[in-house]
């Protein structure tokens, strides 16, 4: 008799173990793909938000005399996929966002690619409006993020 309980005692052991290591495959399969494609995104979204500049020396970041907005986006050489812009327009704190995408003949190819520099008009009526402030629309995959603020700039009238 103490030899039965014995084996079964080594049996209910392993099989203890089985269902341990096949519960951590489970997770181990699930989990990390999806860590993984985070951290990318993450990393890439770092890579956007250090590598995008608002251009405030050269005279194009400025409200129009008609309120249009004009605003100078610079980018870096990082490898990134940018697939959108978003502008924050406020006045005093109180504002209204604006994804480049949605304004007039732009789209994605008309954003800056790596070491490169472009203007855009945001036509609205933005008079009194005293800062913008610029996010980008990263893409992943068929992951599209939106990254933190990368940068801001006063608005001024435009000379």
């Amino acid at each position: 008799m103490k030899s039965k309980k014995a084996v079964s005692a080594v049996v209910a052991t392993v099989l203890i173990i089985l269902i341990t290591v096949a519960a951590v495959s489970i997770i181990w399969i699930a989990v990390v793909p999806m860590v993984r494609d985070r951290l990318n995104t993450q990393s890439t979204c770092f890579d956007a938000v250090s590598d995008l500049s608002l251009v405030t020396n050269k005279g194009f970041t400025c409200v129009e005399s008609n309120g249009n907005v004009s605003v100078h986006v610079a980018r870096g050489a990082k490898d990134f996929n940018l697939s959108d812009l978003q502008f924050f327009i406020s006045k005093k704190g109180d504002g209204t966002s604006v994804m480049i995408t949605e304004v007039g003949d732009y789209d994605s190819d008309s954003l800056p690619k790596a070491n490169e520099a472009k203007v855009f008009i945001i036509g609205k009526d933005f008079d009194n409006y005293d800062e913008i402030q610029v996010a980008p629309v990263v893409k992943f995959g068929d992951i599209e993020e939106l990254c933190d603020k990368s940068a801001t700039a006063a608005l001024k009238a435009c000379i």
